[in-house]
This record gives structure tokens, C-alpha cells and sequence, in this order.
């Protein structure tokens, strides 16, 4: 239940950052912001599985 949890509040950051950046209307920005969602998403999902 926890990881479910923690991957929709990351879904959820991931669209707000992405509403944001289509509003700067800067594709770059876009293209790194992903993949640093992406790489919290995995850091983030590691910890919770190190903590169990």
C-alpha cells in the first residue's frame, strides 16, 4: 500500500511539473525535468524497499 501511495504522489508531482513546464512552453526543460522525475521515482522506490 505504501509504494502504491508513494507512486501516485510522484505521479501527481510529475503532472503539475508537467503543466508548469507547458506553460513555459520550453521542451528542453521538459526533457530534463522527466528524467529527473524518473531518477527520484527510482531513488525514492529503492529507499522504501531498502526500509522494508
Amino acid at each position: 500500500m505504501n509504494i502504491n501511495r508513494s507512486y501516485f504522489t510522484i505521479l501527481i508531482i510529475s503532472l503539475i511539473l508537467m503543466l508548469v513546464i507547458i506553460i513555459s512552453k520550453s521542451y528542453i526543460y521538459m526533457i530534463g525535468k522527466i528524467l529527473l522525475g524518473f531518477t527520484v521515482a527510482f531513488i525514492i522506490s529503492s529507499l522504501m524497499n531498502i526500509k522494508k
